[in-house]
């Protein structure tokens, strides 16, 4: 694990993107009733009793909830922390969207959380947000849509690439920013100025 971890980073680090700074769902499974929904059912995810959110359950058939309506993970409430490697390369490819339950209390993305995931096409942050470590989305090669809700001072994306190669045209967005400061405009300014976002990435519409 150390030496893959070693290798990961020096890829992060290669790639000359990266930066640091002090910077919702009625729900029912998917696949699991007659009423389908687009989102993934929280019993399929392993969470210790800290709130760490490991990954999926081990024995889940995650083919029961590819029903061409299930496209989106969403990540219950109750999860403080996505651990190291917790999903890379293991979300199915029918999923498309990544997002945090209403009233989020993660607080951090650990080392690789998401990375080698290529259908993820967007990923929408919490305001509890305050580390997304290294590698965390690298090699998710069509995530092209970031929105934050409640972007603000305090979140730190790791020096060593939060985000690297990703989808070379995007869009950016913060929802319910705090203040000026924080808006959409400032958020896609720090990324393109700290991360290389490619200029081609732009304020969603």
């Amino acid at each position: 694990m150390k030496n893959k971890k070693l290798l990961k980073t020096v890829l992060c680090v290669t790639s000359g993107i990266g930066f640091a700074t002090s910077i919702p769902f009625m729900t029912t499974a998917c696949g699991s009733s007659s009423t389908k929904t687009s989102i993934l059912p929280d019993e399929i995810y392993d969470i210790d009793q800290t709130g760490v959110l490991n990954g999926f359950k081990s024995g889940i058939n995650l083919d029961e909830y590819n029903d061409g309506i299930c496209d989106t993970m969403q990540i219950p409430a109750s999860v403080t922390s996505i651990a190291d490697s917790a999903f890379e390369n293991k979300i199915p490819s029918f999923i498309k969207n990544l997002t945090f339950a209403s009233g989020s209390n993660c607080s951090s993305i650990e080392y690789g959380g998401f990375d080698e995931n290529n259908s993820l096409t967007s990923v929408t942050f919490p305001s509890s947000l305050t580390l997304i470590n290294t590698c965390a989305f690298s090699f998710c090669s069509n995530l092209s849509s970031i929105t934050w809700n409640a972007w603000q001072d305090g979140t730190t994306i790791d020096e060593y690439v939060g985000f690297n190669h990703i989808s070379s045209t995007g869009t950016v967005l913060v929802i319910n920013p705090v203040d000026s400061n924080h808006n959409s405009e400032k958020l896609l300014e720090y990324l393109k100025q700290n991360v290389h976002l490619p200029e081609t990435w732009r304020i969603a519409s």
